[in-house]
């Protein structure tokens, strides 16, 4: 991993796709510059191997939804899924949970900002080719405050919202 506590993220391309207006973006795809989409706020931002994929959809994501209450309790403005996967996909997978608006589903279709951040991991051998590492990170006006990153794959609970939590409740 490049990136820890106390540095700034890069600056990349984030792409977000809304069937109705929200958030103040515009129906369809939307693309935003990652300072510009933290700047002025403390937001979580968990990276995820993929969409649909079985610990992100079974353990992970609903992990979020459940504590969602407790972490913007704690202090965060926004919470980011992250994966290196297109608008759409990182949409409908929101949209499946029927958190599409209040959990915002971000796509870095390129990797690039997986790349740059060192969070990247080939999971060529399952057929998934380039994708993000599991982690969870708190980002205060794009600075990284808090990051736990898994090892492996199927591990959640470095990222989980009650790791997270534990953080948030210890400052």
């Amino acid at each position: 991993m490049k990136i820890n506590v106390k540095d700034k993220i890069p600056k990349s391309e984030f792409f977000e796709y809304f069937l109705s207006d929200a958030h103040g973006c515009s129906v369809g795809v939307n693309k935003h510059d990652s300072h510009k989409l933290f700047e002025g706020k403390k937001v979580v931002l968990t990276g995820v191997p993929g969409a649909f994929t079985p610990t992100c959809s079974e353990k992970h994501l609903p992990d979020f939804i459940e504590k969602e209450n407790e972490v913007r309790a704690l202090g965060i403005d926004e919470i980011f899924f992250m994966a290196v996967n297109d608008p759409f996909v990182m949409a409908y997978w929101g949209q499946q949970y029927n958190k599409s608006d209040s959990i915002r589903m971000i796509g870095d279709p390129d990797g690039s900002f997986t790349r740059e951040t060192g969070l990247d991991i080939d999971l060529s051998g399952a057929g998934l080719g380039l994708r993000s590492k599991r982690f969870t990170a708190v980002i205060e006006e794009t600075i990284v405050t808090y990051i736990e990153a898994e090892d492996a794959p199927p591990d959640y609970e470095r990222a989980s919202a009650s790791t997270l939590i534990k953080f948030l409740k210890s400052r």
